[in-house]
């Protein structure tokens, strides 16, 4: 199956987020998601960016990837500061409150790299 994939780059600062809500709420529209879905994919990928911000440096990027299948998923990739500021209970806290704006958060993380893939399905 070919999917279309929307890439992009963004600061990461809190003054660019609009732009990820506005690709993202495109996305999702898309999709098939009712204003609802649409206002709880783009909450849940600014939560995770604004939970990561405190980890990035001054100087990096947010890369974000989209795409859509049996529903719209997100893929947002960060490099890390040397040293984690989020504590384990705040990432916890973070991560249940995005997985009841969606179906499936994951974290995972590769040397100074991490990543937070959202993936929402389209209800029945």
């Amino acid at each position: 199956m070919n999917k279309d994939i929307i890439s992009l780059s963004i600061p990461a600062k809190a003054e660019y987020l609009m732009t990820l809500r506005l690709v993202a709420s495109s996305v999702a529209g898309l999709a098939g998601f009712d204003i609802d879905g649409i206002e709880e994919f783009k909450t849940a990928l600014s939560e995770a960016c604004l939970l990561l911000m405190p980890e990035t440096s001054q100087v990096d990027l947010f890369r974000v990837s989209f795409w859509k299948d049996a529903g719209v998923h997100a893929k947002v990739r960060f490099r890390t500061t040397a040293k984690s500021k989020l504590a384990e209970r705040e990432r916890e806290f973070a991560t249940f409150m995005l997985e009841a704006l969606t179906d499936k958060v994951e974290f995972s993380r590769i040397d100074d790299d991490s990543e937070y893939h959202i993936y929402k399905a389209l209800p029945m």
